[in-house]
Parts: C-alpha cells; sequence; structure tokens
C-alpha cells in the first residue's frame, strides 16, 4: 500500500460525496469520498493518503489531457519485471510509490532504472486515514 501524508487544505460537499484535497508538502493530491457518518474529517487535519499498488498508473511524462488529478513524478528505482506483471517502484519527494503495471506496458514505455517517470492515481482509488 502506498501512502503520502498531508493535512487537509479543502472539503468540498456534493450529497453524500466529499471531495478532499490534501497538501503535502507543495503538492495537492485529491480524493473523493463517501461520507459514511462513522468518519469525518477536518480543515488542516493531519492524514495519510493511500493507494494501492494496483491503482497506480505509470507515464513516462506528465499528461495534461488526462482526467487524472493525482500525478507525481519520481526516478525509477526498481523494476521487477515477471512474465505478466511489472512492478514499478519510483523514488519521489514523497517516499517510494510502487505500481504493477503488465510487463508489455513496461516493455513499451521503455521503463528502466534511473528513468523518470509519473506514477498516475485517479480521485476515486484512493482511500484517506487519519494519522
Amino acid at each position: 500500500m502506498n501512502s503520502i501524508s498531508g493535512k487537509i487544505s479543502k472539503i468540498e460537499a456534493e450529497g453524500s460525496f466529499r471531495l478532499i484535497t490534501i497538501l503535502a508538502k507543495d503538492k495537492t493530491f485529491k480524493a473523493i469520498i463517501i461520507d459514511n457518518d462513522v468518519e469525518s474529517y477536518a480543515f488542516k487535519e493531519p492524514v495519510l493518503f493511500l493507494f494501492k499498488e494496483t491503482e497506480v498508473s505509470v507515464a513516462t511524462g506528465p499528461v495534461d489531457t488526462i482526467s487524472l488529478q493525482n500525478q507525481v513524478s519520481g526516478m525509477i528505482e526498481k523494476l521487477e519485471k515477471g512474465k505478466l506483471l511489472t512492478r514499478v517502484v519510483l523514488e519521489t519527494d514523497f517516499g517510494p510509490i510502487a505500481s504493477i503495471i503488465t510487463t508489455d506496458s513496461a516493455e513499451r514505455l521503455q521503463l528502466a532504472e534511473g528513468r523518470l517517470a509519473y506514477a498516475l492515481i485517479k480521485t476515486n482509488e484512493v482511500m484517506i486515514s487519519k494519522e
């Protein structure tokens, strides 16, 4: 499980949905959650931005023409290639971020250790947790 520490900088609501903006260092991340009346979040509250390795896409450059708002750049620290799947570990300003993608995609993108890449995370594929 990938994890980034930050503080809530904005909460927007519509019906039972919350769009929570998290500030980590100088970068913002966004998460959509369903309000469950069990756990609530507050402005400036420290939280963890959590997401599975299987929910991280990888690009070889920043992508502006896509709906994915959570994008983090980093150097590829490790590639663990299997026949079907490859685990890519990026070293970022927020610590390591891992992704599991198909080996075909890793080869098509020509991923290699030491190369710059971008982790892309959908807002509805993340969880937030109080620290």
